[in-house]
């Protein structure tokens, strides 16, 4: 009876914080709505920056904020950027590529970046890792959390390429919470990821890339070799 408790309760504890942030979706595109405002992405920006102010005193309850060093910052800027560059030429190497969700990049760049770039990010870290997989953590070891949370992850996005993207890039950022003790280094990972992707695609650099197989495979290999690197650096490097 009691292992069928905590079960509950930590299921609840790790659910809370989505529905919570699907509510305030909710509230913001009905306010919208009601004032005439036909925009998704700015019903998403207000959502998740609302969303991410009471995260986080739900957050700071359990964890402290750590700041991080300029080499482990580093550090993170090489691996994320990396994982996203390999694992979309991987994708595009061995599956048709999926059409780009019109709504994200129908707004300006601008909108893009602050939005999809940085706020969307922020709130899913405190869902997935903050408040997801560093709570799973606490009743299980790290791969099945980090399992689970990246499945939650994956599922959330929707499509099956963004889905195996998500879940794969989820497992970094859990590999990266649970070497800091918290989701500062998975939230900046997470960003740098989104923001090359938004600018990546503003520049037509998929275009170019998906033009030619042999460009693609060269991407997969320079990015594998930059991760490996960058990975050995944290492993080794952090405590």
């Amino acid at each position: 009876m009691e292992k069928w408790s905590r079960t509950l309760w930590l299921t609840f504890r790790v659910l809370f914080p989505y529905a919570l942030y699907v509510g305030i979706l909710s509230i913001v595109s009905v306010l919208f709505e009601q004032l005439g405002w036909d925009s998704v992405m700015a019903v998403t920006l207000v959502g998740a920056c609302l969303s991410s102010a009471l995260l986080y005193f739900l957050y700071r309850q359990e964890r402290g904020i750590q700041k991080l060093g300029a080499g482990e910052t580093v550090d993170i800027l090489f691996l994320s950027l990396s994982a996203c560059l390999g694992l979309n030429a991987l994708l595009l190497l061995v599956a048709a590529p999926e059409e780009s969700s019109k709504t994200v990049y129908a707004a300006s760049l601008g909108m893009q970046l602050v939005t999809a770039g940085l706020a969307v990010p922020l709130v899913e870290e405190f869902l997935f890792r903050g408040l997801g997989f560093l709570r799973l953590r606490e009743y299980m070891g790290f791969f099945p959390a980090a399992l689970l949370s990246s499945l939650a992850f994956a599922l959330y996005h929707g499509s099956l390429l963004q889905g195996i993207y998500a879940g794969c890039m989820g497992l970094l950022f859990a590999y990266l919470t649970e070497k800091k003790g918290g989701m500062e280094a998975a939230v900046l990972a997470h960003m740098t990821a989104n923001l090359a992707a938004l600018l990546l695609t503003a520049c037509h650099a998929d275009l170019w890339l998906t033009a030619s197989k042999l460009r693609l495979f060269a991407l997969c290999i320079l990015s594998t070799v930059l991760f490996v690197r960058a990975g050995k650096q944290i492993g080794n490097n952090w405590a």
